[in-house]
């Protein structure tokens, strides 16, 4: 477990907007992700530093807690160690595909801003980046229903789980 609090930044990188947000390492990244105003304060991070990215559309959409949800979610990656080891966990959508990933990230976030704020973030996020995939083209038109039939099944767990 670690305890160092992530950098936020926040983006229009198309690869972030597939997501939402999302937690990674810096050194991993390939090409500009951050706006220009951004760049002194990320070139200042270590390049092997977590840092978390959120996509500019999901944050215009969310209320100040429920943004704060989503940082707490992503940090709870970070904190449980799961981009050592969701590395080869991610899909073809580039979506994360390890539910039990996703139930811990999600308790790290309830634990801050409990079940109703989280849950109300959580949904408001997979309608925007589904939302995002479609009207941006990203995903093929062949490919969608698989997309979204992902993204509910993978809801309906969650939040299964977040009103236990």
């Amino acid at each position: 477990m670690s305890n160092t609090k992530a950098q936020v930044f926040y983006t229009s990188n198309p690869e972030v907007g597939q997501l939402g947000a999302c937690a990674t390492m810096k050194n991993t990244l390939m090409g500009q992700v951050v706006e220009d105003a951004d760049l002194e304060r990320f070139n200042a991070v270590p390049d092997d530093a977590a840092i978390i990215l959120v996509a500019k559309h999901l944050a215009a959409k969310l209320s100040i807690p429920q943004l704060g949800a989503i940082i707490a979610h992503e940090q709870g990656h970070i904190d449980c160690g799961h981009l050592i080891k969701g590395a080869e966990m991610v899909n073809a959508a580039g979506l994360i595909d390890n539910l039990s990933f996703e139930l811990e990230a999600d308790a790290a976030a309830v634990s801050v801003f409990g079940k109703d704020t989280v849950r109300i973030a959580l949904t408001l996020t997979v309608e925007a980046v589904v939302d995002y995939l479609i009207s941006s083209d990203v995903v093929p038109q062949d490919d969608r229903d698989d997309v979204l039939e992902f993204c509910n099944t993978s809801m309906e767990q969650r939040y299964a789980a977040l009103a236990d």
